[in-house]
């Protein structure tokens, strides 16, 4: 379970994921039905433990480049959908970040998820399974 003192660890999964996507402009035009918009995102990297860990500074920082680049305000975000893996050292490290933006100092709070708690960690589909 991600963010959980007593996690086992990482539950694999195996999946895969589609997504169809057009420019909204072309999507109103054609009356589309609009499930979301990417307004932007945010990325960092680091000199964490591993390619994929990152560091708790770099996911703080890559929360706020995705902010700036969409015009959001942290204030405005009320769920966060997480990587959430069960690493502890991974969930630790995306906590730490989490509460760095959205903790208890900042006044306002937000709901978090992860999509591994029902499918498992599908490797590469995992940033998407979430959408």
């Amino acid at each position: 379970t991600p963010f959980d003192l007593s996690s086992g660890g990482v539950v694999p999964g195996e999946g895969a994921v589609g997504l169809v996507l057009k420019r909204l402009k072309d999507a109103e035009r054609d009356g589309d039905r609009v499930y979301a918009v990417i307004r932007g995102m945010g990325a960092a990297s680091g000199t964490g433990a591993g390619l994929e860990a990152g560091t708790s500074d770099t996911n703080a920082l890559a929360i706020e480049r995705a902010c700036a680049e969409a015009g959001v305000a942290l204030q405005s975000i009320g769920w966060v959908e997480t990587h959430g893996s069960g690493d502890s050292a991974e969930d630790a490290m995306e906590a730490e970040a989490l509460a760095r933006q959205f903790g208890p100092d900042r006044r306002f709070a937000c709901q978090l998820g992860s999509s591994k708690t029902q499918v498992g960690h599908t490797g590469a589909a995992s940033g998407l399974v979430s959408i």
